[in-house]
């Protein structure tokens, strides 16, 4: 006899869990993001062929990624979004704690960004946050 899914995994539980919450809004948000590029690349009239070709890679590569067959590095986003003539943005959402933005300014100094010659900007979200 089989069993449904439901008789062994308790759903409701795993929606009470934030950190499996977390997890899913992380998910959906890359695969908004995939399906946006991917739209760009049609809209664009360019083909898979042509993205590997400007990327340096494999059109299989290039067809994964569109899948959703793989969890690709940032580069590897960066890279498809400038192929299709997209830039990808990404923002740290911090707490507005101002010991917990004292200590990530003091770890992002201590990296090493000023020696390289770089500035450190706090992001616009840190801004918002304090302000609520």
């Amino acid at each position: 006899m089989s069993r449904a899914l439901t008789d062994v995994i308790d759903f409701e539980e795993f929606g009470r869990d934030p950190a499996l919450a977390d997890a899913i809004a992380d998910a959906q948000a890359r695969s908004a993001l995939r399906a946006t590029l991917v739209a760009q690349r049609k809209i664009s009239g360019l083909t898979q062929k042509d993205i590997s070709t400007a990327m340096e890679t494999t059109q299989s590569a290039v067809s994964d990624f569109e899948r959703g067959s793989t969890d690709p590095h940032l580069s590897t986003l960066q890279r498809y979004a400038r192929a299709v003539g997209a830039r990808v943005v990404v923002r740290a959402a911090l707490p507005s704690s101002s010991t917990t933005e004292g200590a990530w300014l003091s770890s992002v100094q201590a990296s090493g960004y000023r020696r390289r010659g770089m500035t450190v900007h706090r992001s616009a979200a840190l801004d918002q946050s304090r302000a609520s």
